[in-house]
């Protein structure tokens, strides 16, 4: 493939140039042109897919049950998102669950991060659910932590919807056993004010600081971070998954997502509650974007790039997963982007990409 801009490697390295593929093997990515048989892409983009990062794609059966309702009143324990799981049949489910899956796949996402409520039979529903193409990994939660070896063997780990679902003993052996089964942990934390203020008030230390203490592999939202939290992420090296769209349609807030890129943190992004959301990655970039902006009104093309680099390839580092970057040696992998639709005339790709560019601009999907 050749008259390509391709976006190389885990920083997102603009390169001009040319990819040749063999066996499905990305053999070699030069700059400049070549004289040899090719695809011209006449100046198309190749970038990686997107990883969502955290969804929770069971509750796809009830969308846009938030209107009128507070965060704890739609998704909270007991919530009207679980009201209308209870009241839907286990096809409607999957049926719901699966359109949720093709829309993130034809939007250009390669794998998703699946809070999964419901134990065993929620597992079982998303594997019924699963389509070609597109990798589910599903983070479940024990019901009341003694079923975690069970759940272990047929999930990628554990999804901890709140320190105080459980007792701090049997966070500790939740921990303990998703490191003996070298599976992912991850915890909500600072989603809402209460429970930062909460947790402040009941026990000293904010979530991120009592979460860090078991050893996750990355955490979800961040909303109300303390700069101390951030830098402590920073240090341990774990991931902070923010979620803007869902957030803000919740009413719990906006993440600090300039203050994480100062203090270092690795962002990723996921689209969260499908009865909030839809699963689609663009559009989590460009709200993304607005907050960032709204936050920093200095923000250009470093701080896209960083955004970019959120939706797609930091989350590689941490997971099994056969494609990577665009890199040689690597399984060709990658969305073809158009220049010639919501790109056309923009001055920087990266921003072009993170704020313009919809799904109707991926050109080919090659997986």
């Amino acid at each position: 493939m050749k008259n390509a801009r391709i976006l190389s490697g885990y920083d997102l390295e603009l390169v001009k140039g040319f990819v040749r593929i063999v066996d499905g093997e990305i053999r070699e990515i030069e700059r400049g042109h070549t004289s040899k048989d090719g695809i011209d892409l006449k100046g198309s983009i190749l970038m990686p897919p997107f990883v969502n990062a955290h969804t929770h794609v069971g509750d796809s059966v009830a969308k846009d049950i938030y209107a009128g309702r507070t965060q704890p009143e739609v998704v909270g324990g007991g919530g009207y998102k679980f009201r209308a799981l209870s009241q839907s049949s286990r096809e409607e489910k999957i049926g719901a669950i699966r359109n949720s899956l093709l829309e993130m796949r034809n939007s250009g996402s390669i794998a998703h991060l699946d809070f999964r409520e419901g134990g065993m039979e929620g597992l079982s529903q998303l594997k019924d659910a699963e389509i070609p193409d597109l990798k589910s990994f599903s983070l479940t939660r024990p019901s009341d932590g003694t079923d975690i070896e069970e759940l272990l063997s047929e999930s990628d780990g554990i999804g901890v919807p709140s320190l105080e679902s459980y007792s701090m003993e049997k966070l500790e052996t939740i921990s303990e056993l998703v490191s003996s089964h070298d599976k992912l942990l991850s915890f909500h934390v600072s989603e809402t004010k209460s429970a930062h203020e909460t947790s402040l008030d009941e026990t000293g230390q904010t979530e991120i600081e009592r979460a860090l203490a078991f050893d996750p592999n990355f955490l979800i939202h961040g909303v109300w971070a303390e700069t101390e939290d951030l830098r402590a992420l920073s240090e341990e090296d774990v991931s902070l998954v923010m979620c803007p769209r869902s957030n803000s349609l919740l009413s719990t807030g906006v993440p600090p997502i300039r203050e994480a890129l100062d203090e270092g943190v690795e962002l990723w992004l996921g689209t969260d509650n499908v009865s909030v959301c839809s699963p689609i990655m663009f559009h989590e970039l460009s709200f993304a974007w607005t907050m960032l902006r709204l936050q920093d009104e200095r923000a250009g093309e470093t701080e896209a790039k960083e955004l970019l680099k959120a939706a797609t390839v930091n989350p590689l580092k941490e997971l099994d997963l056969k494609a990577g970057p665009l890199m040689e040696g690597k399984t060709a992998n990658f969305l073809i982007i158009s220049p010639d639709r919501n790109l056309r005339k923009t001055e920087s790709l990266y921003l072009g990409l993170v704020n313009r560019c919809r799904a109707g601009d991926i050109e080919s999907i090659v997986s």
